[in-house]
């Protein structure tokens, strides 16, 4: 096993290792609304035009976000397997969008010890923030509100090779604050043909 000082410890087999061989997934997003508009940037007479392009309008239908993974161990017999850290950041306009920003974080993977490396497992947190058109709207009707957060934590235990059970344990602070925080346990069997 080998740690970020490159401090090592006695190899063995399906020992876990820190990649820094393999690079982080690292992928912004833009998403923007609407299409090319043409601005006519003179009315001169006649056939000829000058016209612009106009990206105004994408402004106001628009969001942004980044999403960074990063394995922070890895199997050394599959450096497909392992486990790391996720996060994501996202904000937008906020209209028609309910939600004007969120942050998503938290560590997940495979199970790296042996015989178990098809398990997959992660624990998370999230929060969103509303809109203030939303928020207006709410306002309007009396509605008490605030942001929604939460952690999520589950086990996806690889039966055979085509059956998976999953536990999972959600807590989550509602925007009402008139609701109770809510803790809700599942239990999945999927099945693959």
């Amino acid at each position: 096993m080998r740690f970020a000082r490159g401090r090592s410890l006695p190899k063995h087999s399906g020992a876990a290792r820190r990649s820094p061989a393999r690079p982080a997934r690292n992928a912004p997003g833009i998403v923007a609304g609407g299409c090319l508009r043409q601005k006519k940037l003179a009315p001169w007479p006649g056939a000829l035009q000058a016209y612009a392009a106009d990206f105004s309008h994408l402004l106001s239908d628009s969001n942004f976000n980044k999403t960074v993974q990063q394995y922070l161990m890895q199997s050394e017999a599959n450096p497909a397997v392992g486990w790391g850290f996720f996060a994501q950041a996202g904000i937008s306009d906020g209209n028609p969008n309910p939600i004007k920003w969120s942050v998503i974080a938290g560590l997940g993977g495979n199970n790296l010890a042996p015989g178990r490396e098809a398990d997959v497992w992660g624990v998370g947190y999230m929060h969103y923030g509303f809109s203030r058109h939303l928020l207006r709207a709410l306002d309007a009707f009396g509605i008490e509100h605030g942001d929604e957060s939460g952690v999520e934590a589950f086990y996806n235990v690889a039966l055979t090779p085509w059956l998976r059970l999953t536990g999972d344990l959600q807590f989550i602070q509602p925007w009402n604050p008139a609701a109770n925080r809510a803790t809700i346990g599942a239990l999945r069997l999927q099945t693959k043909f």
